[in-house]
């Protein structure tokens, strides 16, 4: 079994497709049944051997600071602690976007091969089946890809199993080169050689992309991974999706497989242990409550999620909603989520 050295998770985004959910907390810390986004792909990279961990901030910077005990933090780094590990935390200001915050973090990616994933990307995919693929086919750069989404992104040769091109924008129709091109999407995960971090720029805010069409332009090889197996897989990157994975987890009873953090609730536990409801209240289907929040008398919900120390106190029937300290939102039934499975 091969192993990466160490993995970088992406979590700097202002999560401006979620707000007003992520105005007073990061996108990454939102809770998924009582448990931080960002956790999630942390298990899975324990799980997978990985001992170097480390993830980038912007908006909302002390929130990370606080849930993962950075005592002495300096303006570029401070130093965390996740499930006994250590955890380097790159703060940016401005945002550096994906190559950026690469470059950014180069003092612990270029001591070998490592794994990126997006903080908001909560999914089963076979990853240690990315990194076997990845070392065998000697590329530099291997990204996970995807059939069904929204944004087929990549150019993708299902015959040599290289990346083609991409396009502009990550949420435009690439051009297909060759006949044996076709539309993909790309899952937020890929495992890389820290010699591609010769092609971002060494300083300063920069896309992703030009630097991987440039290695692709000078015959670098840039694979991509198809698992040949279905896969769960959810961007929460909008309001939408975020109740919806609630519900597919609910649902199909989807269980991660890795091992979950030592301070995690039984999973998935819907109603948490610090939350008080009135004997009148009912709840139907899923409803998820969060710590230290309140459900009043002739409160009835189904599908909500409330986030914690939020207090419902308002009779009524409510449904596919999302409560919040203050206020509330409402899921547009119409919206379609990038879920997968």
């Amino acid at each position: 079994m091969q192993k990466v050295k160490s993995a970088f998770i992406l979590a700097a985004g202002k999560g401006t497709r979620l707000r007003p959910l992520t105005e007073k907390i990061p996108k990454p810390l939102l809770p998924v049944f009582h448990k931080p986004l960002i956790t999630f792909a942390l298990d899975y990279c324990i799980a997978l051997g990985i001992e170097k961990l480390a993830l980038n901030t912007c908006h909302l910077h002390e929130n990370f600071y606080n849930t993962f005990q950075v005592k002495e933090a300096e303006h570029r780094f401070g130093l965390g602690h996740y499930e006994g590990k250590s955890l380097t935390l790159f703060h940016e200001n401005p945002i550096l976007e994906t190559g950026g915050a690469l470059g950014n973090a180069r003092s612990i990616l270029e001591q070998g091969t490592f794994l990126i994933h997006n903080a908001d990307i909560l999914s089963d995919a076979p990853l240690q089946d990315l990194i076997d693929h990845h070392i065998q086919s000697k590329s530099m750069v291997t990204l996970l890809l995807r059939h069904d989404g929204a944004s087929k992104n990549v150019a993708y040769n299902s015959n040599s199993g290289q990346i083609e091109g991409f396009s502009g924008t990550w949420n435009s129709l690439p051009s297909l080169p060759s006949k044996d091109s076709i539309s993909m999407v790309y899952a937020g995960i890929a495992v890389i050689e820290p010699s591609f971090l010769d092609w971002i720029p060494l300083e300063g805010p920069a896309s992703i992309i030009p630097a991987l069409t440039k290695a692709i332009e000078h015959h670098q090889k840039i694979a991509g991974f198809v698992p040949p197996n279905d896969y769960f897989w959810s961007d929460l990157g909008t309001p939408e999706s975020y109740l919806r994975a609630h519900l597919h987890i609910a649902q199909t009873k989807w269980n991660p497989p890795y091992k979950l953090g030592e301070k995690s609730l039984p999973w998935p536990q819907a109603v948490h242990p610090l939350a008080t409801i009135d004997p009148s209240a009912t709840l139907h289907s899923m409803v998820v409550a969060g710590a230290n929040t309140y459900i009043g008398p002739g409160v009835h919900l189904k599908n909500c999620v409330i986030l914690p120390e939020t207090k419902v106190d308002q009779p009524g029937e409510f449904s596919e909603m999302i409560f919040f300290k203050d206020s509330f939102f409402s899921v547009n039934k119409n919206n379609s989520p990038d879920i997968s499975c």
